[in-house]
């Protein structure tokens, strides 16, 4: 498995089950630092650079992994919109350790030596 750049920040979208594997799951990534939703943060999926909404939103499907390079030091955290719509139940990892119960308030913070991978399925 290819070591991910100091700095960054995966997401990504996993679906257990058969349906919905074509829908757009809604995130939305919020600078606790400034406290407001990042806008027009750059990401890549598979790729291609896309850059979330005004209000901080971005999309993603099944398996699918949004790569962001964010500001050394600010704190962040990544909220799935409405997913309980989705569901009866849902997960959420962060460096493979549980984190569906973590408040808004449990920031994590990006440092230059390090990188992190939230999984929401």
């Amino acid at each position: 498995m290819p070591v991910l750049p100091s700095g960054t920040l995966e997401v990504q979208k996993v679906l257990e089950g058969d349906d919905k594997y074509n829908e757009d799951y809604e995130f939305t990534l919020y600078d606790t630092t400034t406290n407001s939703p990042v806008s027009n943060a750059k990401y890549l999926v598979d790729s291609v650079e896309y850059t979330t909404s005004n209000e901080g939103k971005f999309t993603l499907k099944n398996d699918e992994v949004a790569v962001f390079n964010l500001i050394n030091e600010h704190t962040y955290y990544v909220e799935e919109t409405n997913a309980g719509q989705y569901a009866e139940s849902y997960k959420c990892t962060l460096n493979n350790l549980d984190c569906t119960n973590i408040n808004k308030t449990d920031e994590f913070i990006i440092k230059p030596e390090s990188f992190y991978k939230a999984v929401f399925t």
